[in-house]
This record gives C-alpha cells, structure tokens and sequence, in this order.
C-alpha cells in the first residue's frame, strides 16, 4: 500500500503530464487548475490572466455554480488581494484571508472564503497569471504550496508553448489573409472585394462575433461590409456606426481611430441589433489607411462575457488592415493604368480624327469651293455647293469639339457596375431572391466618382426597405444617364408604397438629392408595387 506521500507523488506528476499534453491555451489554463484543486482539496478555484495593466483581463474559476456566478454579478478585474498578487507576484499562503490588509471583502452573494492560496504563473520569463486557491480544511501548508507551485511551474512552460504555437498560427493566417487580399486587387476585383475579405479573416482570427467595415461617406461613418452568423440587416449594422461616432465624441482614442491614426480598443458599447439593443463588452477599431486618406475603419464586436482577446491576435489583425489598405492602393493603380490606357487611346484616335478625317474634309470643302467659283455653273447648284460646304464646315467644328473631349475633358471612367453588383449580391440573403442589376451604358465612361457614394446609398436604403416591409418576391435597380439628369430607380413587385414604415427612412436620401438640387420620392408603381426614384442634374455634380 502506497504512502499519502507516494500517492502525491503519483497524482503530482500525472497532472504535471495532462498539463503538459496540448497546445490549446485555455484548455492548459483550464487543466491546471482542476489539478490544483485536486492535489490540494481546495473547495474553489481561479485563475486570472493578467491585462498588462495592472489588473486582469481574464478570471477562470472552478467549484462555483453558475447560480452563485450569476448572483455575484462582474468578475474580479485585479483589485484588493487579487490585485496585491498582480503587483507582487511572489507565492502567498494564509489561514484567514480577511487578515490581510490588502482584502477588501466580497460583493453581495459571494461564498464565504477563508484559508487561501496564491501564486504567480510565469511563461516565456514573464508573469503570465494567477493561480489562486480557497477554503481547504483545516488550511494550506507547506506541501500544498509545493504542490501548486509545481504546476504553475508546469502551466507556465505549456502556456508559453501554446502562445508560441499561437503566434505561429496567427502568422499562417495573417500570410493567407495578405495573399488573398492582393490576389483579389490583382484580378481586378472592386475595393468592396478587399474590404469584405480582410472582415472575414479578422473575425476568424479574433473570434469575434461581428465584424464590420465602414467608411467615412459625406462626413458620416457608413457600413460598407457586415460579417455575422447570420445575415444582419443593413440598418441594424448602421447603429454599431452611430455608437461608434457618439463615442468618438467622448473618447480621443476612438476619435484618433476615425481620423486613421491609430487603432481603439472599447468596451461596454450599446447599439441595435437583431434581437434589439444588446452591448458590446468588448469592441476593438482599425483604421484602414493608404498613402493618401482614411479609406474605412474595421470594427470586431465581442458581445459574450468570457471571451477575452489576445494582444497578438489584435496585432495580426493590426496587420491585415494594413495590408488590406496595400491591397486598395494596388486596386488604385490598377484602374489609374486602365484611365491611362484610355487616355493613350482616346489621344490616338483624336489624332486619327484629325489626321486622317479632318484634312480629307477640309481638302472636299476646298474643292467644293472651287468648283462653285466658276461661272457656267447654274444657280441652283451653285447655292447645292454652298449648302454643302457650310454643312462640311459644321461637321469639321463638330469633330474638332470632339478631339477637344477626347483630349481634355475625360478624367476617370466610373466603374458603378462592380460597386452596385457586389451591393445586390449582399442583399440577396436578406431579400431571399437576387434582385436584377442594370446599368445604362453611358455610363461606363461618365466622370462621376463623387456620385457614387450617392449611387450606393439609395440602392442600399431600397432593397432595405423592400426586406423589410415590401414582402416582394422580385426586385430591380436601374441606373440611367439621359438629357443631363442622372438617375437611379429602385423597383419592386410588393405591396405598394403605403406603408409609413418604408418612407421614413428616406430623408436621408431626399437631403442628398435635394444638397444637388434634384429630388427623391417612392410612389406605387404602375403595375403594382413601388418605385424609389433619386434623380440629380448632372450638371452641379463636381468635375
């Protein structure tokens, strides 16, 4: 029969080896303290991760229920003798916990705690954490503290494994992330494409339960890509933008955030969401930033109250949103290349025009002239000869003008069909079919960048609206240029533009139609349904 030593012993290194076993980091943290306890026959447990600013931004407990948690309220953050082990992380045993004058008692509906035990977690050379233990019997002594020191020991070498192989994997992900963002800009995709991609491998290296991108559009911070769960409505993801710009107000942190200085780290933000007003424990911002503007801001939303996210993987995401601004500034020198192109071959056609269509005009209409100077020829061929020759003159201005077009007034050609295809292909979830898309053909070559944002917002305010309140089972966006008026229409098969609900969410859209002096309305449309039309003279729009 083995001794109580021995059988410590036995227990001691078994743990030692379970701990050792995995990469996983809180499945160590987790092993650890269940084997502290039973090495010990401590009644409760915890352990705390330090914050790296002198509290804790993690606090793992066992031998509690869930009702007891409840009824406690807030987790510990590192205050009272918690917080004395945070700044003096040396082992500390006591047969009364409430001696100590750093103890600050409990909260309402905390258990009772008596005997405990501290000690301090190093992994990598550093102080990790916390292990603390509470209520044994008849007390702690020397071996229990041996004992645990031994397996903060251990925990300290797996944790720092686990975070090396961590970071390993962060670097993996970050490096897929890079490649496919600047593979997206390489094949020509839109910036929207870039955005919703560094969205997506921020939430899946963070955890998050949300990740948004907005962009800064006429000075208000507006939603340009929403990845959740489950398909988010438009709306919805724009009140995580107004929480964020109401604490922009408050906070130089966020509001550095916005301008594109810096990254911001939040916490407790209340906005709207699916299920109505839910708060955000935990909310971090990345600015997306090239070499000449703020082009969006990344928001990871954290709703659960356990899940603490790790300094290196913020920095990872840090990462991808440069690299996804890398990715926008190779997608602008793409379509700069493209405009090249077209300025190259407008030049050469002008050239062509005036080389080869021009002078041979103008040598007819010389021609022309002569042969109408002479005097055998009747006078109604004469006055034929001069009708002819001012029509050639008029034609050889008309093509002049042209060539001055071709040459001087082209600035930038407006890819609007890649922005609002990929605006449709969002709202198909939502809509539960795919609306259709069309695109005057003028457009492809109309200098209207600036109206864009505009373009955006009424398609997106209309398959909104028909989500909600339409219950169509078709839709359809039209842009068109025509008589200098340019317009968008969005149109649908439901019930009819009578409901209250979906006027009031287009003042927004008729202030912007209304700031370039055009106009906005929804009307029922002729054969049933409703028509959202926002049109502007083209003429005000900036060059």
């Amino acid at each position: 029969m083995s001794t109580p030593t021995g059988s410590l012993d036995d227990r001691l290194a078994r743990a030692l080896i379970e701990i050792a076993d995995g990469l996983d980091l809180r499945t160590t943290l987790d092993r650890a303290l269940k084997a502290a306890l039973d090495l010990t026959g401590a009644r409760y447990g915890a352990l705390g991760v330090l914050d790296g600013h002198g509290g804790l931004s993690e606090f793992r407990f066992e031998g509690m229920s869930a009702d007891d948690a409840d009824a406690i309220g807030t987790l510990p953050r590192g205050r009272g003798l918690l917080g004395h082990l945070v700044v003096n992380p040396e082992p500390l045993r006591m047969a009364h916990l409430a001696d100590h004058p750093a103890a600050t008692g409990f909260p309402p509906g905390h258990p009772a705690m008596d005997s405990f035990l501290g000690v301090p977690i190093r992994a990598g050379g550093t102080v990790f954490g916390n292990l603390y233990l509470t209520e044994k019997d008849g007390g702690f002594d020397a071996v229990d503290e041996d004992c645990v020191l031994a397996l903060a020991s251990a925990a300290g070498v797996a944790v720092h494994n686990a975070q090396l192989f961590e970071t390993a994997q962060l670097g993996a992900q970050w490096q897929a992330a890079a490649a496919e963002m600047a593979n997206a800009a390489l094949r020509g995709d839109d910036g929207g494409t870039v955005l919703e991609l560094l969205a997506q491998h921020a939430r899946e290296v963070t955890g998050a339960d949300i990740a948004l991108v907005a962009s800064p559009i006429h000075g208000e911070l507006t939603v340009e890509v929403v990845v959740a769960d489950d398909p988010v409505d438009p709306e919805r993801a724009q009140s995580v933008c107004e929480a964020l710009s109401r604490r922009a107000q408050e906070s130089p942190e966020m509001d550095a955030c916005l301008d594109g200085l810096d990254s911001a780290l939040l916490s407790d933000v209340e906005f709207d969401w699916t299920a109505g007003s839910v708060t955000a424990t935990q909310m971090a911002c990345f600015p997306v930033t090239t070499d000449t503007r703020n082009v969006a801001t990344l928001g990871l939303v954290w709703i659960g109250p356990e899940f603490v996210v790790t300094p290196e993987a913020l920095a990872a995401v840090q990462g991808m949103a440069v690299q996804a601004a890398v990715s926008l500034t190779m997608d602008s020198a793409r379509v700069t290349e493209q405009k090249l192109l077209v300025f190259r071959d407008r030049d050469r056609i002008a050239r062509d025009m005036h080389d080869l269509v021009v002078q041979r005009l103008f040598a007819g209409g010389v021609a022309l002239q002569v042969l109408g100077s002479r005097a055998d020829i009747p006078p109604d061929v004469h006055e034929r000869i001069d009708q002819v020759g001012r029509e050639l003159d008029a034609t050889i201005a008309q093509i002049r003008a042209t060539i001055f077009d071709l040459k001087e007034g082209f600035t930038g050609t407006w890819q609007v069909s890649d922005r609002l295809e990929a605006e449709v292909e969002r709202m198909t979830a939502a809509l539960g079919f795919t609306p259709s898309l069309h695109v005057d053909a003028e457009l492809t070559t109309l200098d209207a960048e600036d109206v864009l944002a505009d373009t955006v917002a009424v398609v997106r305010e209309g398959l909104s609206n028909v989500a909600r309140h339409a219950e169509a089972s078709r839709a359809d966006v039209r842009v068109w240029f025509r008589d200098g008026w340019y317009g968008v229409e969005v149109s649908d098969d439901g019930r009819g533009a009578g409901d209250s609900a979906r006027r009031s969410g287009l003042a927004n859209l008729v202030d912007r139609a209304e700031d370039q002096g055009g106009s906005c309305a929804l009307t029922d449309g002729s054969a049933g349904g409703s028509v959202l039309t926002w049109t502007v003279p083209l003429h005000v729009l900036p060059n």
